[in-house]
């Protein structure tokens, strides 16, 4: 089982040799697809979910920059590695600054080195996916609460309308009861009580 089986690598390069030995080197770790041209690799993002690409930047077709700089929006959930064998330090910093390219490497490149940062990008990628997903949930949480808020709200004006019309019939009836011609005593049911008594009652 690959210790990064979720994540897929797709790597750039027009020279066969290279493909084959960063498949060689990475198939333990990543789930690796190659591509000997941008175009090539643009159809593998298109039919697979790939979460980190690695492009050479000397390519026939465009540079590795250009490349990135066309799929940073239309993929913008993969991380984004260049491969350089000659300084483009302006370019590629630019590039870095405004979120095209997440690192670089230069060639000839090390082992160690590319499968540090392969893990560190893998580590980045699950952190924002799982940082989305909260996020989400948090989402959903609100909309519950503000649901709940707004169901407390109805019942507080239900039970506030409530109570407007149980003092409104209260009014009517005392004046109902003590306008009355008639004398009208109120008694409890169980004592016998006079409990409440009108004007006409009372005289």
């Amino acid at each position: 089982m690959k210790k990064n089986e979720a994540i897929k690598v797709l790597y750039i390069d027009d020279e066969e040799v290279n493909l084959f030995n960063f498949k060689l080197l990475f198939q333990d770790e990543f789930d690796i697809y190659t591509a000997i041209s941008v175009a090539e690799g643009t159809k593998i993002l298109d039919q697979h979910s790939i979460q980190i690409v690695v492009s050479d930047q000397r390519m026939p077709d465009k540079t590795g920059i250009e490349f990135f700089a066309e799929i940073a929006d239309i993929y913008p959930d993969t991380v984004r590695i260049l491969l350089t064998a000659y300084a483009e330090a302006g370019d590629i910093i630019n590039a870095i600054n405004i979120g095209q390219v997440y690192q670089y490497i230069t060639k000839p490149f090390q082992a160690g080195n590319v499968l540090n940062i392969l893990n560190k990008a893998a580590e980045q990628w699950l952190l924002k996916k799982e940082n989305e997903a909260l996020i989400i949930q948090l989402k959903e949480k609100n909309e519950e609460y503000e649901s709940i808020n707004e169901e407390l709200r109805q019942n507080n004006e239900e039970l506030y309308q409530t109570k407007a019309i149980a003092e409104e019939s209260e009014l009517r009836f005392r004046k109902l009861f003590e306008a009355a011609n008639d004398a009208i005593f109120i008694a409890d049911s169980l004592t016998g009580t006079i409990v409440d008594v009108n004007v006409r009652g009372e005289k």
